[in-house]
């Protein structure tokens, strides 16, 4: 692998990274600063703010690892069939 190659996939990396933590972050920390609000809507009879705080954050934080782990999947079987040409 050249070494330019090399920076770009690791720069991807850091920038999917990054992304994936403001994510997670807005969804978190969201659910707080909004809770006031969003417990006017009720999902399956608990409170929205209350449910995002419970439920949310971890469901969001899942659904994140998995999206990254297929990205980063994807990423690696592209990379393996160019150097393989």
């Amino acid at each position: 692998m050249h070494s330019e190659d090399r920076k770009h996939r690791l720069r991807q990396n850091r920038n999917l990274a990054i992304l994936i933590l403001f994510v997670w972050a807005s969804v978190s920390l969201g659910a707080v600063f909004f809770a006031e609000t969003l417990n006017h809507i009720m999902v399956l009879g608990f409170p929205l703010g209350y449910f995002m705080g419970a439920q949310g954050s971890i469901l969001s934080f899942v659904l994140l690892a998995a999206w990254y782990t297929r990205r980063m999947n994807a990423e690696t079987r592209r990379h393996e069939s160019e150097e393989s040409k």
